[in-house]
């Protein structure tokens, strides 16, 4: 109902309808993205939380042939070995086997159909990448070794918090980082007029026909969220709400003041 009140289809920085994201980081991104389908390999994203990067993979995604690319997304990364893998089964739509062994054989012959076969891509997302088990991470380079390691035939991305780029460091973990193509850190907004830039083009998508928010007012979520997307979403989804039920037609400062007061009061 507050959403109807201001004339917007949807969040405007919420997940659902037209994602926005920093299109000035995404631009950066892409072209590493799009080099990294065609040579097909490790790639890296990582990003404090909140700061858009799944976002960004969300909107590459989207620009896929699905015809020629299967995605592949787990966020559910906490787990051990043996749950990751059985989850990439499923979602290959294989059996699920007790046998770790005969499983981890099936999936690298279904990805290798896949790619020699179907003639499609697998793309392979580990999200929330720095709570992967070491001995996962550590035994990753045996996954991707396919026929004598003379051929890659997917791509997989790792998308995390700056811990991972830091575990990944270890000497443990040299074979995996030597497959690494890229990696990417995707960084929160810092500069105010960029993010007053993103913020308006949220608002536009989102179908508003009038400014909401004062420049103080926005100068208020970006000092609180320090440039987190994620965290201004909450803050400005609060706001249109409180301002939806006082009837009023824009989001006044002191309304953004006693919102960002009262989350802080909860994340402290």
């Amino acid at each position: 109902m507050y959403l109807q009140h201001f004339g917007l289809k949807n969040n405007p920085l919420g997940k659902e309808g037209k994602t926005t994201v920093d299109e000035e980081q995404y631009q950066k991104l892409k072209p590493t993205l799009d080099n990294l389908l065609l040579t097909r390999g490790v790639g890296l994203v990582t990003g404090e939380s909140g700061v858009g990067k799944t976002r960004g993979i969300r909107n590459w995604i989207n620009t896929l042939n699905p015809h020629t690319c299967k995605i592949i997304y787990q966020p559910d990364t906490q787990f051990g070995s043996f749950c990751i893998y059985r989850q990439l089964a499923e979602k290959l739509g294989l059996e699920l086997l007790s046998r770790y062994s005969t499983m981890w054989r099936n999936v690298k012959q279904e990805l290798s159909h896949c790619y020699h076969e179907k003639k499609i891509t697998p793309i392979w997302i580990l999200d929330e990448a720095q709570q992967l088990p070491q001995k996962f991470l550590a035994d990753l380079p045996l996954f991707l070794n396919h026929n004598c390691d003379t051929e890659d035939i997917m791509v997989l991305l790792l998308v995390g918090s700056p811990r991972l780029f830091h575990t990944l460091q270890k000497q443990a973990f040299e074979p995996l980082v030597s497959r690494i193509q890229f990696h990417f850190e995707w960084e929160a907004i810092e500069d105010l007029g960029h993010f007053k830039q993103v913020l308006q083009s949220a608002f536009e998508l989102a179908g508003a026909q009038t400014t909401l928010m004062s420049e103080t007012g926005l100068q208020m979520i970006h000092l609180a969220t320090k440039g987190r997307l994620r965290y201004a979403n909450r803050i400005i989804t609060q706001c249109l709400q409180e301002a939806a039920s006082q009837n009023i037609n824009h989001i006044p400062d002191d309304i953004i003041k006693n919102v960002i007061e009262g989350l802080r009061s909860i994340t402290h």
